[in-house]
Parts: C-alpha cells; sequence; structure tokens
C-alpha cells in the first residue's frame, strides 16, 4: 500500500512541475510587446528619473538652439548696421 502512495505523490509532483513550467513560460512570453508591458517600461523610466533626464536634455538643447539663433540674428543686424548709434 505504502509503494502505491508513493508512485502517486511522485506523479502529481511531476505533474505540478510541469503545470508550472508551463505556466512559466506562458506568463513570461505573453508578457512581451503588450500594452502592460509598456505601462511597465514607462512607470520604471518615470521612477528612475529617466524620463525627467531626457526631457531636460532636450530642453538644454532647445535652449542651445535658441542661443545660437539669437547670435546669428545679432550678427546680421551688426553687418547691417556697422555703425550704431552712441547715445
Amino acid at each position: 500500500m505504502q509503494s502505491g502512495f508513493k508512485k502517486l505523490q511522485i506523479r502529481l509532483a511531476c505533474l505540478f512541475l510541469t503545470c508550472l513550467f508551463i505556466g512559466g513560460c506562458l506568463m513570461i512570453g505573453g508578457c512581451d510587446g503588450t500594452e502592460s508591458r509598456e505601462k511597465v517600461n514607462d512607470t520604471v523610466e518615470t521612477v528612475t528619473g529617466k524620463k525627467d533626464l531626457e526631457h531636460y536634455q532636450q530642453m538644454k538643447e532647445d535652449l542651445s538652439d535658441i542661443q545660437s539663433k539669437e547670435a546669428e540674428q545679432a550678427e546680421r543686424y551688426r553687418q547691417l548696421d556697422p555703425n550704431p548709434r552712441q547715445d
């Protein structure tokens, strides 16, 4: 009787491990590329500050572009009027 119970335990353990393995594969494989995965990535980037860093870098680039355009415009005005009035 004990040997039959032992075989049942082994079969149940094998079945449980097989189901656990298949379920794990489905969960891992099904997560990639879904909307929920994108939300998780977005949340992680927000929490780690990556989004803020990218935003600040873009602002820095924009300010640099504005400054260079203003410098170019000032240079053009100087070329148009080489002798500005001295008050």
